[in-house]
């Protein structure tokens, strides 16, 4: 009897790749399914952690140096002595988020002997216990994955060694690093995967412990990496954006949401926040960037101040085809610009005088194509003036109104 050749049954299986149960069934069938599906269902380990069988296979993978640092926690390490599988071999993403969860629900049960099993959470803090197994697990993961391409770094970093074989990793090309408690050692490790890796999306939002002089070390390697093209700076300062702007000639995507621009309040705002004087060395520096073509800065407290400089950057950038921002005084150059073709004001609160100059920018723009102003508070009669606007646009395909419950039920 013919069979299909293995490249095609390994088509026909990812398709189901979200449906695990199938594949479940499926792999039961026989011997060369079953070769066929392990792959598929270990791509994401993390995503299934909540499943205590599929942690407990992990936490088996753990080789002695991995296990030496848990001892003084005195665990019951599961054993698993005849896999069938080189389980995490597989893994194509690593989401450390993930662990903590699973991690507290095992420790919770009887592998955790320790009289402290109760303060697994202490003043809002994971207890040690927690980051030193997740710390060991990224550690296994990295040591075993042969086909990373995602990695995802939340926690405290014990051992600085547990990157080195990270270095010069040509499979990863995302990488979201989040340092809890940062020290030197981090700020080492980061600079130098920046550097040596082919990274072409960096995530480092939410690292509020790093300082100006450690940013500037990030800033610096940054510079020298010619093949990150996306990056997310969002929940931080931005002392280092001008310098990294004027001098990567790779990136193509920008976020920096969530912060704080607003020279009236500067005492109310968030820890998080980067001052007005930063962002006009921002807005400088996107003046004369040639490559970047996706801005993302919404859910930002801006001032009038920023929203003229950014204004005036609109105006004169020519490479930007994508825009996610707050709406206000950006209305009049919306007007002129000839290269936008996508708006995101989402969660913006536009209030009356916001959907005015909305309206003009409906009517006047002609290279916008997609417009979403979902979850705005647009109400009944705002909703009559942008249904006049867009009843003479001619360029708009997409429209997104989602979650404004009060609209005009002609414009629904």
């Amino acid at each position: 009897m013919n069979t299909l050749p293995n490249e095609c049954l390994f088509e026909i299986f990812d398709n189901f790749r979200n449906q695990y149960r199938c594949l479940f069934y499926c792999l039961l069938v026989n011997r060369l399914w079953c070769k066929i599906i392990i792959p598929i269902l270990w791509r994401n380990p993390t995503d299934h952690f909540i499943d205590k069988r599929v942690l407990k296979l992990c936490l088996s993978t753990l080789n002695d140096k991995e296990q030496t640092r848990l001892i003084p926690f005195k665990l019951n390490l599961p054993k698993f002595p005849n896999k069938l599988f080189e389980y995490t071999s597989y893994a194509t993403s690593v989401e450390s988020y993930r662990f903590n969860q699973p991690i507290i629900n095992w420790l919770r049960g009887k592998e955790f002997k320790s009289m402290y099993r109760s303060l697994i959470i202490v003043d809002g803090n994971y207890y040690l216990p927690i980051m030193v197994v997740k710390f060991s697990l990224i550690e296994m993961f990295l040591r075993t994955c042969k086909k990373l391409k995602l990695l995802n770094f939340d926690g405290i970093i014990f051992d600085k060694t547990i990157f080195n074989n990270l270095y010069g990793n040509a499979t990863i090309t995302s990488l979201e690093f989040r340092a809890r408690k940062s020290n030197s050692e981090a700020i080492e490790i980061l600079v130098e995967i920046i550097r040596k890796n082919f990274i072409k999306y960096l995530n480092l939002s939410d690292n509020k412990d790093f300082n100006s002089e450690e940013w500037n070390a990030i800033a610096e390697a940054f510079h020298q990496n010619t093949t990150i093209t996306s990056l997310d700076l969002s929940y931080n300062q931005l002392d280092f954006i001008r310098e990294a702007l004027r001098k990567n000639i790779g990136l193509v995507a920008l976020a920096i949401s969530c912060n704080a621009v607003d020279i009236s309040d500067r005492e109310h705002l968030p820890l998080n926040t980067f001052g007005f004087n930063e962002m006009k060395a921002l807005a400088e520096a996107l003046c004369v960037n040639t490559t970047l073509t996706i801005l993302c800065v919404v859910q930002n407290y801006f001032g009038f101040e920023f929203a003229e400089l950014l204004a005036e950057v609109l105006y004169k950038n020519i490479t930007l085809t994508k825009l996610e921002i707050g709406i206000e005084v950006l209305a009049e150059v919306l007007c002129k610009n000839i290269s936008l073709s996508t708006l995101n004001l989402c969660c913006n609160g536009i209030d009356s005088r916001g959907v005015k100059a909305l309206e003009k920018v409906i009517y006047m723009n002609t290279t916008l194509t997609y417009l979403n102003l979902s979850k705005s508070n647009i109400d009944f009669e705002d909703s009559k003036v942008l249904m006049e606007a867009l009843s003479k646009n001619l360029t708009l395909i997409t429209l997104n109104i989602g979650h404004n419950n009060r609209l005009h039920f002609n414009l629904l």
